[in-house]
């Protein structure tokens, strides 16, 4: 942060319009740090949504804004919508209005002896395959950081190479990665992304609080084709409590 502030402490007025995205995931000071970039009548748009805060960040109010609240969803399958919505991962229902159907997210539960539910994974990954999805198609998240996580300390996947983040950075600051085509990543570095195919991996819980929901909701709405969820039979026991 005082980085960020020393940088845009003499800063000049060189942009009409900013927009701030994923502003839940925002200091209010990361905000007002940026605004002596815009130009005199120059227009800001702040754009979140509290029910994918996954960093539980200080919710802020700008309050000369005007604001417009939507629960319209464009990029995600209409049934992978309805079951956000029958899972009541959302604070409102939301209304799915992509052009694409989809299928049913596929539920895979592994057992006690399968350390991060890899090989369930690697079994979704054969399936996927065989549906005639491309191995870039596909991005195995993982419900855990990448710190503890077991899916991205892998190297191999159903014999595919794992492309993952290394925790380094190049001279540029630009993340270093492992040569592999089949990609696996964090839920909390891929906010933002999407990928035609997702499977969440690692979930694992006895309680579906609003921490899991926002990542549960998080997960599923980065999938624009297909989404399978493999999870221990604790999170399968907890997802079914709610929806009786």
């Amino acid at each position: 942060m005082t980085a960020l502030k020393a940088s845009t402490a003499s800063v000049t007025a060189d942009v009409d319009l900013l927009i701030v995205d994923e502003s839940q995931d925002f200091d209010v000071t990361w905000v007002q740090s940026l605004l002596p970039r815009l130009r005199l009548g120059g227009r800001l748009y702040v754009m979140g949504d509290p029910d994918q805060a996954l960093y539980k960040k200080q919710p802020f109010d700008l309050p000369v804004a005007t604001r417009i609240t939507s629960s319209e969803n464009f990029r995600s399958p209409k049934r992978v919508v309805q079951t956000i919505n029958a899972f009541g991962l959302a604070s409102r229902p939301i209304n799915g209005c992509g052009l694409e159907l989809g299928d049913e997210p596929g539920l895979h539960v592994h057992g006690g002896d399968d350390d991060g539910g890899l090989r369930e994974v690697a079994k979704v990954v054969e399936l996927l395959h065989r549906k005639g999805f491309a191995t870039s198609d596909i991005a195995l998240i993982s419900f855990r950081g990448r710190e503890k996580s077991v899916l991205l300390a892998a190297t191999k996947i159903a014999g595919r190479l794992l492309r993952r983040f290394t925790g380094s950075f190049d001279e540029a600051n630009n993340a270093c990665w492992t040569e592999g085509e089949l990609l696996a990543e964090s839920i909390y570095r891929f906010k933002g992304q999407a990928a035609p195919v997702v499977v969440l991996c690692e979930i694992d819980f006895d309680v579906l609080d609003q921490t899991i929901a926002s990542k549960l909701l998080v997960g599923l709405t980065r999938a624009q084709v297909e989404v399978h969820l493999v999870m221990s039979h604790a999170a399968e026991a907890a997802l079914v409590a709610r929806l009786v």
